[in-house]
């Protein structure tokens, strides 16, 4: 039972320095070739742990469409625009180049740029 914690923590360790890796990373290679390399790798590696596990198989039709949908929307346009993101706001560089005006100012708290 230990060893699924530990799964877990190693899981979850990749998956923030990854998001460290992507601000490091945006900086010397395009944003939108960094997200399509660490697509395929991870492609790869889900189609090789599918092939060790003995379950790879041809999705149906169905399946097939439901995974473009995913594919398009959840990780192409998530990724990339979170590398964008990165690239575009360096750290904190957003949120010092903002005010927080004050409730008196319009008779709510917002946030907006200088």
């Amino acid at each position: 039972m230990k060893s699924i914690y530990f799964l877990l923590l190693s899981v979850m360790m990749v998956w923030g320095f990854n998001v460290s890796a992507i601000k490091v990373l945006v900086a010397e290679i395009d944003p939108i070739l960094l997200t399509s390399i660490r697509i395929f790798t991870a492609g790869v590696g889900v189609l090789i742990a599918l092939s060790f596990m003995k379950i790879l198989r041809m999705p149906t039709k169905k399946e097939l469409s439901t995974i473009c949908y995913i594919s398009l929307f959840n990780v192409v346009a998530h990724h990339a625009l979170m590398g964008v993101g990165f690239f575009i706001y360096h750290g904190g560089q957003w949120w010092f180049n903002c005010r927080v005006r004050s409730a008196f100012d319009d008779g709510f708290i917002y946030i907006s740029p200088k």
